[in-house]
């Protein structure tokens, strides 16, 4: 707690929209402080692998200098969003006390998609997962964009993670305000094999923001969109028949939150939804799957 007093926090950029990161800036965060950015040579469109190997030996040391993770009291660190927050985010930022994107961005840098993702995915799949998004989506956007130039708003890096402000209604909140911005083209919802992202409050109200704003929604993967891969594989075959039968299982009430508030907030909104399918957490449902 002592830690956090001396914080001393910060805004360079007031709105949400504009605390993007592009994609070059995701994949030169990865390199610096998480591990290898690997292309096959020659190949196109390009297709980065992502292996999180400095990020494993961060979590290996600060697990073992852990006594809470020693005595069995706390879970041990993995390669996800939430050790790169802890172990990178947080003390990268901490001296300016500003968020991420802020940090490289003073500026600002408007948004061009939103991501959607559960913390716990491991953070070279999220993040190889994003960048095989850009090399598809610059095509789409045309006027000849780089797939490094494509922005994106990820909560970990555009929320100041010294002081979190999640604001007092949905509608107040960094993710509408980010997701509703003009320039905001889509939701890309990142997956991982066992699509937890599915089984989060939050997850599930970006969805259903989506749904409500009548903007483009993707599923993304570690080999890129479910839809508009270049190749169709055996693999990406599979993941997508695999995907369709995990979206079987989604139950909107059953969603879980961290926050024990922030679940009665969202399921309250989601009480509210109609569709030509219905209304409340079921419709919802059936729009999801």
């Amino acid at each position: 707690a002592a830690e956090d007093e001396e914080v001393n926090v910060q805004v360079f950029v007031k709105e949400p929209e504009r605390r993007g990161m592009n994609a070059g800036q995701l994949e030169a965060f990865f390199d610096a402080f998480c591990g290898d950015v690997i292309y096959e040579e020659l190949e196109e469109p390009p297709k980065p692998l992502c292996l999180p190997t400095t990020l494993c030996q961060l979590c290996v040391h600060a697990n073992r200098k852990d006594e809470k993770v020693r005595d069995r009291s706390k879970r041990p660190r993995e390669t996800n969003l939430y050790a790169v927050t802890e172990l990178i985010i947080i003390p990268k930022t901490k001296a300016k006390g500003v968020s991420y994107s802020e940090l490289v961005n003073p500026g600002g840098l408007q948004v061009d998609y939103f991501i959607s993702h559960h913390w716990a995915e491991d953070f070279g799949e999220f993040v190889q997962s994003v960048l095989r998004h850009a090399i598809i989506a610059a095509v789409e956007l045309g006027q000849n964009v780089k797939w490094k130039d494509v922005v994106y708003w990820c909560c970990a890096f555009a929320n100041n993670q010294h002081q979190i402000e999640l604001g007092e209604t949905l509608q107040k909140s960094p993710f509408y305000l980010a997701l509703n911005s003009p320039n905001c083209k889509g939701t890309v919802m990142n997956l991982n094999q066992a699509a937890t992202a599915l089984d989060r409050i939050w997850c599930i109200y970006e969805v259903y923001l989506t749904h409500s704003l009548e903007k483009p929604f993707t599923l993304n993967f570690r080999l890129g969109p479910l839809v508009g891969v270049v190749q169709e594989t055996k693999e990406k075959d599979s993941w997508v028949f695999h995907i369709f039968k995990m979206l079987q299982h989604i139950d909107v009430s059953q969603a879980d939150a961290t926050n024990p508030d922030d679940y009665k907030k969202i399921m309250g909104e989601i009480e509210n939804f109609k569709s030509r399918e219905g209304t409340g957490p079921k419709a919802l449902n059936r729009i999801v799957k």
